[in-house]
């Protein structure tokens, strides 16, 4: 938020933890955003209450309402390390924030691509951005 409310505090750095915005590192379809911070979004529906976001879709099933739909990002892998991470759905018509900081922020986004070692090939394409699709019901 433009906003931040604090409950209280001591200045200083406390310990190993730390937030950061996040941005876009990958060229590619959303290469229009490239190195532009990207906000968080929230996505609220008052009579639908549940969400799924489906990936390497970009349509709902029947009766799924599609919200949005785009492309599977993640934090990169850094250093050959295979380890897990949080998976987005980024909006196709991402939306950037002015420029806040230096490129190379600590948290950046990159397109997800199949892997065909653990994912069927057919149907899937190695080295292609994997979609998705965010729905609700």
């Amino acid at each position: 938020p433009d906003n931040p409310q604090y409950l209280g505090y001591q200045a200083g750095v406390q310990g190993d933890s730390s937030i950061y915005g996040t941005m876009i590192s990958a060229s590619g379809p959303l290469s229009s955003a490239q190195f532009k911070a990207i906000p968080c979004a929230v996505c609220f529906s008052s009579n639908r209450s549940t969400q799924v976001m489906i990936p390497a879709r970009i349509e709902c099933p029947a009766s799924w309402t599609r919200e949005y739909y785009g492309y599977i990002m993640a934090e990169a892998v850094k250093h050959g390390s295979r380890h897990s991470t949080m998976y987005e759905c980024v909006d196709h018509d991402v939306e950037t924030l002015p420029q806040v900081g230096a490129t190379g922020w600590p948290s950046d986004m990159h397109h997800v691509e199949a892997v065909c070692q653990s994912l069927r090939c057919p149907p899937y394409s190695a080295e292609k951005e994997l979609t998705c699709v965010m729905c609700t019901k």
